[in-house]
């Protein structure tokens, strides 16, 4: 892998995991996500709300938010992998990108990026 292409799933990864890793551990000591406190989109979760909904998974439940800190935990295991060029990277991370992509905007964007990347480029993470 190309050390940019490399630095750039780093920092996509880093900044995915840490985000759910905040929101959802966030969540589960106060009760509730991180939401626009001003705007058209106020106090209203994201897309993923509904994806979850629709499968019957509360976006308010306990469950949600142990989903959200374990993928953050995921996305920053994998990158930790990635960065010490560990042979289990890319399949760390191809399968996290493919567990992110419900998280909508941001983890559908991250785990496509992160996964064509994976799977377009050269076997073996360059360190």
């Amino acid at each position: 892998m190309n050390p940019l292409v490399r630095n750039a799933v780093l920092v996509v990864g880093i900044a995915i995991g840490v985000w759910m890793l905040f929101d959802g551990a966030r969540a589960l000591m106060t009760g509730a996500y991180t939401m626009p406190g001003a705007g058209r989109f106020a106090g209203k979760l994201g897309p993923w709300a509904d994806v979850l909904q629709s499968v019957g998974v509360s976006p308010l439940g306990l469950a949600a938010k142990l989903i959200h800190v374990l993928l953050g935990v995921a996305w920053l295991a994998a990158v930790l992998a990635l960065s010490l060029s560990l042979h289990m990277a890319r399949p760390l991370l191809l399968g996290v990108s493919v567990l992110s992509l419900w998280y909508l905007p941001f983890g559908t964007v991250a785990g496509l990026l992160v996964g064509a990347t994976v799977l377009f480029t050269g076997k073996a993470p360059a360190a």
